[in-house]
């Protein structure tokens, strides 16, 4: 008879269309792996996979059975937690893995657990620390429980995204701890960052620098480009010696910003805007835990708004 093991096994097969890729998402030997889908071949009487030369791919039969296995483990897995949160009592406890890219943990990190060790004491979380599109594959794939990234993909079926808050882009520049000066009001006009050298990150596969031109563009500016860099790492040296300026947000640099060797102002004129989302997986629900910490982390999220200079603000 068919079992979970092997529904499981079928529908990571079909998702990765290879029985290679599956079995180093599954961890679990290929040999083992073809195994269960020739077992579940043989008890169905049907072909299920068709193979091919660029991997593998559902038969008719394989369509119909992926679209029900998939109901069948979310089912699953979403009473495996209840029974779980029911022998857990009612208290929040256990593990959550929480991730954040590295500008949010920056403005959120060491709040949210200082806060969550005081009302969550049961809790225990995990944080890591990634940009927002390996997060996402993180949360799809189980290994992230929840995670706060911006501009969550629409398309992307398995992980459901709650917008929290806009943050607005700032240009960020050597301060007055460092030699440089602060701009009046903390907002800068994007027209006036025309006449300035910038440094971006690498153009060639960073979706905030194409962004940052394309808008610059769309209000009939030319942003100028001096240095392409591909970590901020890089970045902050040319900062710190007034080098250039960065398009940035406001928590990439924070320590820095509030020990005044860097400043940030805020873009107007137009606005640069992205949304920052709390992101997990759509394929079961929500444990005790990860219930608890999402209202601490939008607790967190309001607080931040209200902070002067605010980088971030809930519409």
């Amino acid at each position: 008879m068919a079992d979970i093991r092997q529904l499981r096994y079928f529908v990571a097969a079909v998702e990765c269309a290879s029985l290679t890729s599956a079995s180093e998402r599954l961890s679990v030997a290929q040999p083992a792996l073809g195994l269960a889908i020739r077992k579940l071949e043989a008890e169905f009487g049907v072909a299920l996979l068709v193979r091919h030369s660029r991997g593998i791919a559902p038969t008719e039969a394989g369509r119909e059975l992926l679209r029900r296995a998939q109901s069948v483990l979310q089912e699953f897995d979403g009473l495996r937690l209840a029974m779980r949160e029911l022998g857990n009592g009612t208290t929040p406890r256990g593990r959550v893995v929480l991730g954040a890219t590295p500008s949010i943990g920056n403005l959120l990190g060491a709040d949210l657990l200082s806060h969550a060790a005081e009302s969550l004491p049961e809790v225990r979380i995990a944080l890591i620390e990634a940009l927002s599109d390996p997060l996402v594959e993180r949360v799809a794939e189980g290994a992230c429980d929840l995670a706060l990234l911006r501009d969550l993909p629409e398309a992307h079926r398995a992980v459901r995204g709650e917008a929290l808050a806009r943050e607005a882009m700032h240009l960020v520049e050597r301060g007055p701890a460092a030699g440089g000066t602060a701009r009046p009001g903390g907002v800068v006009r994007l027209g006036e960052l025309t006449a300035m050298p910038l440094a971006l990150p690498c153009l060639t596969n960073e979706p905030l620098a194409r962004r940052l031109l394309n808008a610059a563009r769309t209000a009939g500016h030319e942003l100028n480009v001096a240095y392409e860099v591909p970590a901020m790492a890089m970045m902050r040296p040319l900062l710190l010696e007034g080098r250039c300026a960065g398009i940035l947000p406001y928590g990439t640099f924070l320590p820095e910003i509030r020990a005044g060797l860097l400043t940030a102002a805020r873009i107007i004129d137009p606005p640069i805007e992205r949304v920052v989302f709390l992101a997990y997986s759509s394929g079961r629900p929500l444990t005790r835990a990860e219930h608890a910490l999402r209202g601490l982390i939008r607790a967190e999220v309001a607080a931040l708004s209200r902070t002067s200079p605010a980088p971030w603000r809930i519409d």
